[in-house]
């Protein structure tokens, strides 16, 4: 992979006192999911491929992972690439790709100028060559497994001369978070933090929210892909490592226990993602 990935450096300008972040989902396409998914009462069923757009009062307009790319509506291959589409099924309309998503609102690409990756799989990184303007911060374990083209990523899909941003969870600046072990504070203002969740992927990171009603949003990514699996059930996919997926479903599980006014967001969940907006 021709592309590089610089060191994060925080906090990010455009902080401020108490503030608070609006979320959208953007729906982008969906993905079909096997029956141990347990969202299709045993039976294999579509679940919704998503990010989130997010907006902060001083740092302006951000998203988390960028969805599925236009070219998915027609050819999954042409973007995702022949061995993805090969053992998965992807269906969009192209009104759902986030470029019209964010015309729809007013908005182009190059309003976004921070993306958030919960991780560099295929369907999270598909539309990242739709923002060549924004930084993109993601876990250095991540990058380095997505330019191994390890199984789930397609490294063409990330290497594009942007601006990648890759984070160490084992600086000194990172500290636990409620019952995270591991977080950053993006801003500097307690409004968007970055939770170190792996095991889904080698460097798996979660999202925390604080709202304007004052309530938390907390955009779990494939840590949890289920409310059933924030609740208890079987992880619905494979991780890559399981002992550390546990790990982070706990740290999860707990933080929804000890915050039960949050909302939990799990990454492919139908009933979930309208809890975001």
């Amino acid at each position: 992979m021709d592309s590089e990935a610089r060191p994060a450096r925080f906090p990010l300008p455009g902080g401020l006192d108490n503030a608070a972040v609006r979320v959208h989902p953007v729906v982008t396409g969906e993905r079909h999911a096997k029956p141990r998914f347990g969202l299709g009462g045993g039976s294999a069923t579509w679940v919704l491929v998503a990010a989130y757009l997010v907006e902060h009062p001083g740092a302006g307009r951000l998203l988390i992972d960028t969805g599925l790319h236009p070219s998915v509506a027609h050819d999954p291959a042409q973007n995702l690439g022949r061995t993805i589409t090969r053992r998965q099924e992807y269906r969009m309309d192209r009104a759902q790709a986030l470029d019209e998503q964010l015309r729809t609102r007013g908005l182009d690409a190059g309003a976004i100028r921070t993306v958030l990756m919960t991780h560099l799989h295929a369907e999270q990184a598909s539309g990242a060559q739709l923002l060549p303007e924004a930084s993109f911060l993601l876990d250095a374990r991540e990058w380095r497994a997505a330019a191994g083209n390890d199984a789930g990523y397609h490294a063409r899909l990330v290497d594009f001369p942007f601006d990648w941003r890759a984070i160490d969870y084992d600086e000194p600046h990172v500290d636990a978070f409620a019952t995270f072990g591991r977080s950053i504070d993006v801003f500097g203002d307690g409004s968007v933090r970055l939770l170190s969740t792996p095991g889904h992927s080698p460097g798996h990171q979660s999202v925390l929210l604080r709202l304007p009603d004052g309530r938390e949003a907390l955009i779990c990514g494939d840590a949890a892909a289920t409310l059933a699996e924030v609740e208890g059930a079987a992880p619905a996919e494979e991780p890559a490592d399981e002992h550390l997926h546990r790990r982070s479903l706990s740290e999860i599980r707990r933080f929804a226990e000890m915050t039960p006014s949050a909302l939990i967001v799990p990454g492919h969940d139908p009933e979930a993602a309208g809890r975001a907006d």
